[in-house]
C-alpha cells in the first residue's frame, strides 16, 4: 500500500513471537480451580522460593523464571502428563526466582499466561542438570507452554543415559521396540482390523479380502501426480502422490465391494503410466497419453449388487443397482440421498417449492489487501444485521430478503486506503455503486426496504426524500451536511455549504507516470501532510499515463512501490501546467516518497520547495532540518541519549499500549506511555536488538521511529499493525 511505513516489513512480522514451537495452550494457566493445596498454589511467595516449590530432598528438575516489569499479569502452572496440576503460582514482584522439584518419570507440560498479552516471563528447564528448554518473555504474547521428559529413574536403572521410558512402561535405550496403539486404541495390544474394518485379535473371524496392487510410474513432473481410491459410495478410503519420478506401487487387502482407483494429473497433460491387479490379475492398464486430468478404473470384488461375480454393477446412494453413473441419485443440501430440498437464492437450505424473495444484493470485489477489509450491515435501529470479512480477493455476493426499514451498510479498510469496489441493488435496480478510491478507513450507505413501493412498479425503489418510483436519475441524495435533498456542497478544504463563492483555492495537479515493462509490479499514491492516502492504483499497462487532482494548498508526496523491489515507476509531478518535480524508474527500489508543496511556500513562492522544519527554519536543505533529542525537545542537545534513539507517537488509547527492548539475554528495558509522545534513548553495545510495541486491542495506533548513530534504520505508521509491530536493528 503506498502509505507503508520506511520498514514497515519489520514492524508487521510477528511470525518470531508467536513462534508455535514455543507457544501453544496455556489455558490451564490461569484456572486456579485446579490447586490442590491452597497454601501453595495462591501464595505467590512460594514462586521466588526454591525450597518451597515440593521440598525435594533430591531435587532433577529444576526451573528458572524471570519475571518482567508487568509482573502482575503473569501466572504459570506445571501439570503432568494427565493434565493434574503439580504446581502453579503469580509472582508478587519483577526479579528471578528458582523452582526445584523432585519428579517422578513422565511427561510434563510447564505453561504460563499474560493477561495484557505482552509476554514477559523468561524460562529455563533443567532436567537432571542439562538445559532441555529456553524461551524469552519476548518470544510470545498471550500464551505460552512446552513440554518436558523426565527418565531420571529409567537412566538409573538401566544404566545408560539413552535410556527412556516408553508409553508400556518399558525401560531401555532400544528405539525399534517401543509399543504402539493397536486398532483399539489399547498400547501395547495385539488388535488388528480386518478388510471389512473389525478390530480384534481373533484372526479367524476376520472377513475375506483380496489383494489388490496398483503401480503407477510418474514423470519428470511427478508433482502433478496424485490418485484416490473410492468406494461405491465415492468415500475415499485412501489417496497419495508419488514422492519421485519413476515407479512406485501401493497395496490394499479390500473386502467384496465396488471400488474405483483414481488418478489425477493437476497440470492436465497425463503423464503417468500404470496398472492395477486385482487378486493377482490385471485388471487396468493405462499409458501416458490414455488421459489428461483424470483417469478411472472401477472394479468389482466378488459379486456385484446383481449378483454377477466380478460385475461392474453396483447400488448408488438410493438403492438402485447398475452400471451407468449418470443416473446415480444425489444428496440434498440436507445430506439426504435423492432428497429434493435445494439451496434459495439467500443461500439457505429449504424444502422444495419454498425460499426467500430476495430485495436487496450487496456485491463488493476487495483488492489485493483483501484482509484489510470489512463489512457491517445494520439496522434502524443499529442491530447487526450480517458482517463479515474477505478470504481472498474474488467478488462476494450476498443476497438477502430484508424486512421493511431502514439500513445502513458499511464498508471499512484497516489500513486507511480503501480499496473495494461494490454495488447495492434494491428490487432488482442498482442504487449504490462505489469506487476503491472513494473512501479511505470507511463508506457508508443508507437505504429503505419498503414492500408496498417496490410492489408498486418493477425496480421502484424509495430514495432518501421518500419519492417512490423506478427512476434512479432522480433520486435525490444526501448532502455533506446529512440533509436527504440538501444542497451543500464540501469544498476541497472540507468546508460544507451551499456558498459556492467561499470555496477555498484549488491547483490542478497532475502526475505523469511512465511504467516499465513489468507493470503489475508497481503500485502508485498520493498523500497528504498526514499520510492520509488521497489515491492510489496500478499501471493497466506499460503505457504511460497521467493522473490528476484538485487540491487545496498543502504539502503532499507521490509514492511509488515495486513488489519485487527494483523500481520501475517513473513520474513527473506538474502543478497548473508546471513542472515541480520528478523521479527516474532507478531512483528508488521497492520504495519511493517524492514530496512537494502546494501553493505559497513557507517562504512565499508559489509551489516553492522551501520548507519549515520543527524548529521554525525555512529553507530547501532538509539536511539541516532539526530533530528530536531523547526528551523529545526539538533541537535539543540529546546529551546522554545514547547511540539509540526510540520514539513512539500513539493515540488517545494509551492503556493499550507496551513496548519492550530485548537483546539476546532478553529484555534491557519495557514500559507503557503516559503520554501521546515518547522519547527514549540507550547506549548499546555492538548486537542485534528487538523492538517490540504491543496493542492489547489489537486495532494498532503508535507511529514509531528508530535511530542508531543519528540515522533511521526503522519507521512505521500507526495502521502498519494491529496486535504486535516487531523491528529488529543491528548496532554497528
Amino acid at each position: 500500500d503506498a502509505t507503508d511505513a520506511t520498514d514497515a516489513t519489520d514492524s508487521t512480522d510477528a511470525a518470531d513471537a508467536t513462534d508455535a514451537t514455543d507457544a501453544t495452550d496455556a489455558t490451564d494457566a490461569t484456572d486456579a480451580t485446579d490447586a490442590t493445596d491452597a497454601t501453595d498454589a495462591t501464595d505467590a511467595t512460594d514462586a521466588t522460593d526454591a525450597t518451597d516449590a515440593t521440598d525435594p530432598e533430591e531435587p532433577n528438575v529444576t526451573i528458572n523464571v524471570v519475571f518482567d516489569a508487568f509482573f502482575e499479569d503473569i501466572a504459570w502452572v506445571l501439570n503432568d502428563s494427565e493434565g493434574s496440576m503439580v504446581d502453579m503460582g503469580m509472582p508478587e514482584a519483577a526479579g528471578e526466582a528458582t523452582l526445584n522439584y523432585a519428579l517422578e518419570d513422565g511427561e510434563y507440560c510447564f505453561a504460563v499466561s499474560d493477561a495484557f498479552g505482552d509476554g514477559g516471563l523468561t524460562v529455563s528447564i533443567s532436567v537432571d542438570g542439562t538445559e532441555v528448554i529456553q524461551w524469552f518473555g519476548y518470544q510470545y504474547t498471550t500464551d505460552a507452554e512446552e513440554c518436558f521428559v523426565v527418565n531420571t529413574a529409567c537412566i538409573a536403572e538401566a544404566g545408560d543415559a539413552a535410556a527412556y521410558t516408553d508409553a508400556c512402561g518399558v525401560c531401555d535405550a532400544d528405539t525399534t521396540n517401543d509399543c504402539v496403539e493397536d486398532c483399539a486404541g489399547v498400547l501395547g495390544g495385539d488388535a488388528v482390523a480386518d478388510a471389512c474394518g473389525t478390530c480384534d485379535n481373533d484372526a479367524t473371524n476376520d472377513c475375506p479380502s483380496t489383494e489388490v496392487v496398483a503401480t503407477i510410474v510418474a514423470d519428470q513432473y511427478f508433482g502433478e501426480t496424485s490418485w484416490t481410491v473410492t468406494n461405491e459410495f465415492g468415500t475415499v478410503i485412501d489417496s497419495g502422490a508419488p514422492e519421485a519420478a519413476g515407479e512406485s506401487s501401493k497395496t490394499w487387502q479390500l473386502a467384496d465391494g465396488y471400488y474405483c482407483l483414481n488418478v489425477f494429473d493437476a497440470y492436465g497433460d497425463g503423464g503417468s503410466t500404470g496398472s492395477l491387479t486385482v487378486g493377482g490379475v490385471t485388471n487396468a492398464a493405462w499409458g501416458a497419453t490414455d488421459y489428461t486430468t483424470e483417469a478411472n478404473f472401477c472394479f468389482t470384488i466378488g459379486a456385484d449388487c446383481n449378483g454377477v461375480d466380478g460385475g461392474l454393477a453396483y447400488a448408488d446412494g438410493c438403492g438402485t443397482c447398475d452400471e451407468d453413473t449418470t443416473n446415480d441419485c444425489a444428496q440434498d443440501c440436507t445430506e439426504t440421498w435423492g432428497g429434493t430440498a435445494t439451496v434459495d437464492a439467500c443461500g439457505a437450505c429449504v424444502a422444495e417449492g419454498e425460499g426467500c424473495t430476495p430485495n436487496t444484493v450487496i456485491a463488493v470485489t476487495p483488492d489485493q489487501y483483501f484482509t484489510e477489509s470489512s463489512w457491517i450491515l445494520v439496522d434502524g435501529e443499529s442491530n447487526e444485521v450480517a458482517a463479515g470479512g474477505f478470504e481472498s480477493a474474488d467478488t462476494f455476493t450476498a443476497t438477502l430478503e430484508l424486512a421493511d426499514g431502514d439500513y445502513c451498510f458499511t464498508m471499512a479498510d484497516s489500513y486507511g486506503d480503501g480499496g473495494t469496489t461494490g454495488t447495492i441493488s434494491l428490487n432488482g435496480v442498482e442504487y449504490y455503486t462505489w469506487a476503491a478510491n472513494d473512501y479511505t478507513t470507511g463508506a457508508e450507505f443508507c437505504f429503505t426496504i419498503d414492500s408496498t413501493c417496490f410492489a408498486s412498479a418493477e425496480g421502484a425503489v424509495l430514495d432518501a426524500c421518500g419519492v417512490c418510483d423506478a427512476d434512479m436519475a432522480n433520486n435525490c441524495v444526501v448532502d455533506c451536511n446529512g440533509v436527504a435533498g440538501g444542497d451543500a456542497v464540501a469544498d476541497a478544504c472540507g468546508t460544507c455549504d451551499n456558498d459556492a463563492g467561499n470555496d477555498c483555492t484549488t491547483y490542478t495537479v497532475a502526475v505523469a507516470f511512465t511504467p516499465d515493462d513489468y507493470p503489475s509490479e508497481s503500485t502508485w499514491g498520493i498523500l497528504d501532510s498526514e499520510n492520509n492516502v488521497l489515491d492510489v492504483g496500478t499501471p493497466e499497462s506499460s503505457v504511460p499515463f497521467t493522473q490528476s487532482w484538485e487540491l487545496p494548498a498543502g504539502r503532499y508526496c507521490a509514492v511509488a512501490l515495486d513488489s519485487y523491489g527494483d523500481g520501475g515507476l517513473a513520474g513527473v509531478v506538474s502543478i497548473d501546467s508546471t513542472e515541480v518535480t520528478g523521479w527516474a524508474a532507478d531512483s528508488y527500489t521497492d520504495r519511493g516518497e517524492f514530496c512537494f508543496n502546494v501553493g505559497p511556500d513557507c517562504a512565499g513562492n508559489l509551489h516553492g520547495p522551501a520548507l519549515a522544519d520543527e524548529c521554525g527554519v525555512c529553507d530547501e536543505d532538509p539536511t539541516n532540518d532539526c530533530t528530536q533529542d531523547c526528551e523529545g525537545t526539538w533541537g535539543g542537545s540529546a546529551e546522554g541519549c545514547g547511540n539509540v534513539t526510540f520514539w513512539l507517537t500513539c493515540d488517545d488509547q494509551l492503556e493499550e499500549v507496551r513496548w519492550a527492548v530485548a537483546g539476546v539475554d532478553g529484555y534491557l528495558d519495557q514500559g507503557a506511555p503516559t503520554e501521546g509522545y515518547t522519547s527514549l534513548g540507550w547506549d548499546l553495545p555492538t548486537g542485534v536488538y528487538r523492538f517490540l510495541v504491543y496493542d492489547s486491542g489489537e486495532n494498532g495506533g503508535c507511529a514509531g521511529e528508530i535511530q542508531v548513530n543519528g540515522e533511521t534504520v526503522s519507521a512505521w505508521i500507526p495502521t502498519a499493525y494491529q496486535d504486535l509491530a516487531l523491528v529488529d536493528i543491528n548496532v554497528e
